[in-house]
């Protein structure tokens, strides 16, 4: 274990840091296997029309689902890893609190389904709304649940509950779409596999230790909801550019248009799944050093995370765009073959989003919220504005176009950031290996023509040899097998 410095937190251990974030990434990765596996059934049983109306109507709900997940999680991880003398206490304050918030977004949804079909043009979204809403009080308590394991650094039963609920939501989704129930089916697979999830989480969590002290409901209110206003510009960034497609394409076309540009998104977003095993135990990992950690311990913390991503994103993102219309042909079919051209932009967009929000979760872990909030805002006021005055001119292209604008102003705004936070945090080294492995895997593509049936070949084979080529350069290898520095007394 590192030294500590003073009476402040001790860094984690090297070796607890990466098995916590390989379990995470375990289940991460298929959390990933299967939700694509959902969009590859779903894709080609509703087809293009009925998956668009399917992506929209769930686009909605994960924008509330993931502000009420992500910010109760990190606030009842953050105050159950400062103070696990008292995390029963947080539990129960969560619990409490999420209980009100998710009845009275689920009243909110049932009253203005409604208007948001009005608004989208499209009567058909508000029969799959309403069911969908039951989702989100559902989440609300099982964020607390979640949120309580990762502060108690219980990632293992994180994991399971991830793992869980990935598997029941693809097996339910699809059978219900099977016996013919349509979009609403697919709804409802969501929402019954949120419910059973909820319930094994309740389960587990009473299991765990719930040491009680004093905690105010203040203190939690304060932070969450600096940490809710992060997540809901996050997911407005992440979900933005689809509802402009479907407001703005003709309303005989929308449907499709949108289908199109949501089997594109999840190729894109493929990139930001990356970054969630890392924020998982970023997060807790700040927290647990203090509200204003020393930057000698905080920021090799940070440099070694946008290390990762910048030779793992940055050439993700390149072999995407090069090889998007037939990657998109190959896996969803023919009917969904234009949305590839938009990977051009998406890929990058996303690419740059990642890693803009790594760095506002790394703000908010050593408590500087706003500053993670004011990273997020510049992105989505640049992709909205952006998106809507290029939309008519370019279609879904010029909303792709639109995300990479955004996107592209929220990275380097987090950047400024996290430098004065962190002190330095640009690997120059990492970032030319980044780069060149993208240039590389561009011309492998584009260069090397091959049937549609090897595309998954040349992909293997740049992969492949990406990770032996960051391999031999150093970029992969442990953090602790590099050379140690010796900070203020803290060995980083």
């Amino acid at each position: 274990m590192p030294a500590r410095s003073g009476s402040g937190p001790a860094a984690p251990s090297t070796p607890r840091l990466v098995r916590s974030v390989t379990i995470i990434t375990f289940a991460k990765a298929w959390f990933l296997v299967a939700g694509y596996a959902l969009y590859l059934g779903l894709t080609r049983m509703l087809g293009p029309g009925d998956f668009g109306l399917y992506a929209v109507v769930t686009s909605i709900i994960s924008v509330i689902n993931n502000v009420v997940i992500a910010a109760t999680l990190q606030a009842v991880s953050r105050f159950t890893a400062a103070s696990p003398d008292r995390a029963g206490s947080v539990l129960r304050t969560g619990l409490a609190v999420q209980s009100a918030v998710g009845l009275g977004l689920l009243v909110v949804l049932q009253v203005a389904a409604g208007l948001v079909a009005t608004l989208l043009r499209d009567p058909r979204i508000e029969m799959p709304l309403r069911i969908a809403a039951v989702i989100v009080p559902a989440y609300a308590l099982y964020a607390v649940h979640v949120g309580f394991l990762n502060g108690g650094r219980r990632f293992a039963r994180q994991a399971s509950l991830d793992i869980s609920y990935s598997t029941l939501r693809l097996g339910f989704s699809l059978a219900l779409v099977a016996f013919g129930l349509g979009v609403p089916g697919a709804v409802g697979g969501f929402v019954a596999a949120t419910l059973v999830i909820l319930v094994i989480s309740t389960l587990l969590v009473r299991r765990e230790p719930r040491p009680e002290g004093e905690f105010p409901l203040a203190s939690f209110l304060r932070f969450g909801g600096w940490l809710a206003v992060l997540t809901l510009l996050a997911n407005l960034l992440l979900t933005a550019d689809l509802w402009i497609v479907k407001r703005f394409s003709d309303p005989a076309i929308a449907n499709e248009q949108a289908g199109l540009f949501r089997a594109a998104l999840t190729l894109a977003q493929m990139l930001y799944q990356m970054l969630i095993p890392l924020a998982l135990v970023l997060f807790p990992t700040l927290a647990h050093l203090g509200t204003s950690p020393d930057p000698a311990v905080a920021g090799p913390i940070v440099r070694g995370a946008l290390r990762y991503l910048t030779v793992t994103v940055i050439p993700g993102a390149a072999l995407l765009a090069a090889a998007g219309t037939p990657l998109v042909t190959l896996l969803y079919g023919t009917a969904y073959a234009p949305g590839g051209a938009w990977l051009e932009f998406l890929a990058p967009a996303y690419a740059g989003w990642t890693i803009a929000y790594m760095l506002a979760v790394a703000l908010s872990g050593s408590g500087e919220v706003r500053s993670g909030v004011v990273v997020m805002l510049v992105g989505v006021i640049g992709q909205v504005v952006a998106g809507v005055l290029l939309v008519p001119v370019a279609g879904p292209r010029g909303v792709a176009l639109g995300d990479l604008i955004g996107t592209m102003a929220a990275l380097a705004t987090g950047l400024v950031f996290a430098g004065r936070r962190f002190g330095p945090i640009v690997t120059r080294t990492s970032l030319v290996h980044g780069v060149l492995l993208a240039a590389a895997f561009v011309a492998i593509v584009k260069l090397w023509p091959t049937p549609l049936w090897a595309l998954p070949i040349k992909l293997v084979v740049c992969a492949v040899g990406g990770a032996a080529f960051l391999l031999m350069r150093g970029e992969l290898r442990p953090p602790g097998t590099q050379r140690a520095a010796t900070v203020s007394g803290v060995r980083a």
